[in-house]
This record gives structure tokens, sequence and C-alpha cells, in this order.
């Protein structure tokens, strides 16, 4: 398992205006596609409190022109990891 940094990408006016990429949340997974999952294989959506979340706010959303990517930690910016984390 690795930790990665979950970053939206796309401006939109209802969640992140102006922004083209937001860091949004702290994963640990087997890889990023998965840390960029959002519904499990049974269509549930995942529990912001799953073991796998170390940090997401409740609020994240995903709009139909925007998508979620995620880097390793060891590729992360530190001023991004640490907006996520609260350092």
């Amino acid at each position: 398992m690795t930790m990665y940094l979950v970053y939206r990408n796309g401006s939109n006016s209802a969640n992140q205006s102006m922004c083209d990429q937001m860091p949004v949340a702290i994963v640990e997974a087997p890889s990023r596609a998965a840390a960029c999952a959002t519904v499990r294989h049974d269509g549930a959506r995942l529990d912001v409190h799953a073991p796998s979340y170390l940090a997401l706010d409740e609020s994240v959303e995903c709009w139909a022109n925007q998508h979620f990517t995620a880097v390793p930690r060891s590729r992360a910016k530190a001023s991004d990891w640490n907006a996520i984390v609260g350092a």
C-alpha cells in the first residue's frame, strides 16, 4: 500500500472556481487508480471514515467537467500535502 495525495482537476464555479487543480484527500491505496476511486466495486460510495481515507472533507464533490488524479507521497508538493493534513 502506498500513500497518495489526491487532486481534483478542472475548474468549476460550484467547488473550485478559477482553480485548475486542488488537493482534496490523502489515501492509502494499492495503485493510483484505486486512490482516485470514489465508488466501491459493489456500487456503494466509499465511507469517508473508511481506514483507507486518512483525510477527506465530506463536501468534496466531483462534477462532470472534473476528475481526480493521484501522486505518491514521495512526489507530492509539501505545501499541498500539508494543506490536507493541517500542518
